[in-house]
């Protein structure tokens, strides 16, 4: 079984200057794991490549490797957020052609099975609760489960038919990375 490379990652960022944009793709625990741990190997491997090692604590990383890890990666950011946008991109394309490519009719009804099935399941638990009376040993597992029902069910469902902002945010973060290296100050700057 191989190691997780994430917490690797996370200790060559707190040595050195990484763009911010990659530290909250290691970071946040939000992101699919392949994608972190995509991230987190790109930055390990970029370490390696430089610096000779992937020990942060090495005697090897000097202060001019540290600013050359770190213009690399700040060159690297923009395929790293690109590649990201686009698996996310290619999952949504994957249902699409699960939907219209089925073999039988159930194949090509099965999201809207399943999203019916937790809709049905959200309204009936919700009005259960509603008239339902609730002693105070069971309240705090109600909350629990109401909480995952409205934060995570119900909230995918919405946002898979009708569309979140992800991809939006996604682009603006892309084109402020690119605007940024555009930049003359970062043409200028003294690396």
């Amino acid at each position: 079984m191989l190691t997780s490379l994430i917490p690797l990652a996370i200790s060559l960022i707190s040595k050195t200057n990484v763009p911010q944009t990659l530290v909250d793709l290691v970071m946040d625990d939000d992101e699919p794991e392949n994608v972190r741990e995509n991230v987190a190997k790109q930055i390990v491997n970029t370490a390696e490549a430089v610096f000779g090692t992937r020990d942060p604590e090495s005697q090897a990383i000097t202060t001019d490797a540290k600013i050359k890890f770190e213009k690399i990666l700040a060159d690297k950011q923009v395929a790293i957020v690109q590649a990201t946008a686009e698996d996310r991109a290619n999952a949504r394309a994957a249902a699409n052609h699960a939907l219209s490519n089925g073999k039988n009719w159930y194949e090509r009804a099965y999201i809207y099975h399943l999203a019916t099935f937790w809709s049905f399941v959200a309204t009936a638990f919700i009005f259960t609760i509603l008239f339902a009376d609730i002693n105070e040993a069971q309240q705090r597992y109600v909350d629990i489960i109401l909480g995952f029902l409205l934060g995570t069910i119900v909230a995918s469902i919405i946002g898979f038919f009708f569309g979140n902002n992800l991809a939006n945010d996604q682009k603006s973060q892309l084109d402020n990375i690119k605007e940024k290296l555009a930049s003359p100050w970062h043409k200028n700057a003294k690396r």
